[in-house]
Protein backbone atom coordinates (compact mmCIF):
# COMPACT_ATOMS: atom_id res chain seq x y z
CA UNK A 1 0.00 0.00 0.00
CA UNK A 2 1.82 3.11 -1.23
CA UNK A 3 1.07 6.80 -0.84
CA UNK A 4 -0.09 6.82 -4.48
CA UNK A 5 -2.95 4.51 -3.45
CA UNK A 6 -4.20 6.82 -0.73
CA UNK A 7 -7.39 8.80 -1.35
CA UNK A 8 -7.16 12.57 -1.90
CA UNK A 9 -6.99 14.42 1.39
CA UNK A 10 -5.19 11.64 3.23
CA UNK A 11 -2.28 12.61 5.46
CA UNK A 12 0.84 10.84 4.22
CA UNK A 13 3.42 12.16 6.69
CA UNK A 14 3.81 14.76 9.41
CA UNK A 15 6.91 16.70 10.50
CA UNK A 16 6.99 19.05 13.47
CA UNK A 17 9.60 21.36 14.92
CA UNK A 18 9.00 23.11 18.26
CA UNK A 19 11.16 26.04 19.39
CA UNK A 20 11.22 26.47 23.16
CA UNK A 21 14.19 28.82 23.57
CA UNK A 22 14.26 32.52 22.77
CA UNK A 23 15.61 34.42 19.79
CA UNK A 24 16.16 38.13 19.32
CA UNK A 25 16.87 40.37 16.38
CA UNK A 26 17.53 44.07 15.94
CA UNK A 27 18.18 43.85 12.21
CA UNK A 28 16.50 46.11 9.67
CA UNK A 29 15.76 43.28 7.24
CA UNK A 30 14.54 39.70 7.34
CA UNK A 31 16.55 37.13 9.27
CA UNK A 32 16.01 33.40 9.81
CA UNK A 33 14.69 32.50 13.25
CA UNK A 34 17.06 29.85 14.60
CA UNK A 35 15.14 26.65 15.27
CA UNK A 36 12.05 27.54 13.21
CA UNK A 37 12.97 25.53 10.14
CA UNK A 38 11.41 22.21 9.15
CA UNK A 39 12.06 19.94 6.15
CA UNK A 40 9.89 17.38 4.42
CA UNK A 41 10.43 15.16 1.39
CA UNK A 42 7.13 14.71 -0.46
CA UNK A 43 6.42 11.20 -1.71
CA UNK A 44 4.65 12.54 -4.80
CA UNK A 45 5.08 15.70 -6.86
CA UNK A 46 1.29 16.14 -6.82
CA UNK A 47 1.12 16.22 -3.02
CA UNK A 48 0.19 19.38 -1.15
CA UNK A 49 2.01 20.47 2.00
CA UNK A 50 -0.11 21.95 4.75
CA UNK A 51 2.08 24.35 6.71
CA UNK A 52 0.87 25.31 10.17
CA UNK A 53 3.10 27.64 12.13
CA UNK A 54 2.77 29.68 15.29
CA UNK A 55 5.18 32.49 16.09
CA UNK A 56 5.13 33.78 19.67
CA UNK A 57 6.90 36.96 20.53
CA UNK A 58 7.20 40.40 21.94
CA UNK A 59 7.36 43.50 19.83
CA UNK A 60 9.80 46.26 20.73
CA UNK A 61 8.16 49.35 22.24
CA UNK A 62 6.97 51.63 19.42
CA UNK A 63 8.33 49.13 16.93
CA UNK A 64 7.21 46.86 14.13
CA UNK A 65 7.67 43.09 13.88
CA UNK A 66 6.79 41.34 10.63
CA UNK A 67 6.96 37.64 9.78
CA UNK A 68 7.60 35.80 6.52
CA UNK A 69 7.01 32.15 5.66
CA UNK A 70 9.45 30.76 3.12
CA UNK A 71 9.74 27.57 1.09
CA UNK A 72 13.48 27.07 0.61
CA UNK A 73 14.48 30.67 -0.24
CA UNK A 74 11.14 31.77 -1.74
CA UNK A 75 8.56 33.83 0.14
CA UNK A 76 5.14 32.17 0.07
CA UNK A 77 1.79 33.35 1.38
CA UNK A 78 2.84 36.99 1.22
CA UNK A 79 0.76 40.15 0.89
CA UNK A 80 0.99 42.20 -2.30
CA UNK A 81 -1.02 45.19 -1.06
CA UNK A 82 1.43 47.23 1.01
CA UNK A 83 4.75 49.00 0.79
CA UNK A 84 6.40 46.41 3.05
CA UNK A 85 4.74 43.05 2.39
CA UNK A 86 4.90 40.06 4.71
CA UNK A 87 3.02 36.92 5.72
CA UNK A 88 1.93 38.22 9.14
CA UNK A 89 2.84 40.68 11.85
CA UNK A 90 2.77 41.06 15.60
CA UNK A 91 0.68 43.97 16.86
CA UNK A 92 2.51 47.31 16.98
CA UNK A 93 4.85 47.45 19.98
CA UNK A 94 3.45 48.45 23.35
CA UNK A 95 4.79 47.83 26.84
CA UNK A 96 4.36 44.27 28.12
CA UNK A 97 2.99 42.90 24.85
CA UNK A 98 3.40 39.14 24.36
CA UNK A 99 1.31 37.39 21.73
CA UNK A 100 1.18 34.46 19.33
CA UNK A 101 0.44 34.65 15.62
CA UNK A 102 -0.88 31.58 13.74
CA UNK A 103 -0.01 31.01 10.09
CA UNK A 104 -1.70 28.33 7.94
CA UNK A 105 -0.91 27.81 4.27
CA UNK A 106 -1.59 24.97 1.82
CA UNK A 107 1.44 24.81 -0.48
CA UNK A 108 2.00 22.99 -3.77
CA UNK A 109 5.77 22.53 -4.05
CA UNK A 110 5.49 20.14 -7.06
CA UNK A 111 8.60 18.17 -6.13
CA UNK A 112 9.80 14.96 -4.51
CA UNK A 113 13.00 16.63 -3.32
CA UNK A 114 13.59 17.67 0.27
CA UNK A 115 11.74 20.94 0.84
CA UNK A 116 12.46 23.32 3.70
CA UNK A 117 9.98 25.71 5.29
CA UNK A 118 11.19 28.43 7.61
CA UNK A 119 10.19 31.57 9.46
CA UNK A 120 11.96 34.89 9.08
CA UNK A 121 11.32 38.07 11.07
CA UNK A 122 12.07 41.75 10.57
CA UNK A 123 12.11 44.14 13.55
CA UNK A 124 13.21 47.17 11.54
CA UNK A 125 16.26 48.00 13.63
CA UNK A 126 14.66 47.75 17.07
CA UNK A 127 15.06 44.66 19.26
CA UNK A 128 12.22 42.15 19.08
CA UNK A 129 12.06 38.70 20.61
CA UNK A 130 10.64 35.32 19.64
CA UNK A 131 9.23 33.23 22.50
CA UNK A 132 9.73 35.90 25.17
CA UNK A 133 8.29 39.29 26.10
CA UNK A 134 10.40 42.18 24.80
CA UNK A 135 9.80 44.67 27.60
CA UNK A 136 11.41 42.63 30.37
CA UNK A 137 11.92 39.09 29.00
CA UNK A 138 9.63 37.83 31.77
CA UNK A 139 6.93 35.77 30.05
CA UNK A 140 7.86 33.04 27.60
CA UNK A 141 6.08 30.77 25.16
CA UNK A 142 6.78 28.42 22.28
CA UNK A 143 6.76 28.64 18.51
CA UNK A 144 6.42 25.77 16.06
CA UNK A 145 6.11 24.62 12.48
CA UNK A 146 4.09 21.54 11.53
CA UNK A 147 4.22 20.16 7.98
CA UNK A 148 1.65 17.67 6.70
CA UNK A 149 1.93 16.01 3.31
CA UNK A 150 -1.58 15.69 1.88
CA UNK A 151 -2.44 13.30 -0.97
CA UNK A 152 -4.15 14.96 -3.92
Amino acid sequence: FSSADMPAGSVIQVVQVVKTDSFSSSTNGYVDVTGLTASITPTSSSSKILVMATVSGGNPLNGNFTINLLRNSTNICQSTSAVDNSTAALPYGVNYLFTSVPITFLDSPATTSATTYKIQINTFGTTGYVNIRSTDQYYGGTSQITLMEIAS
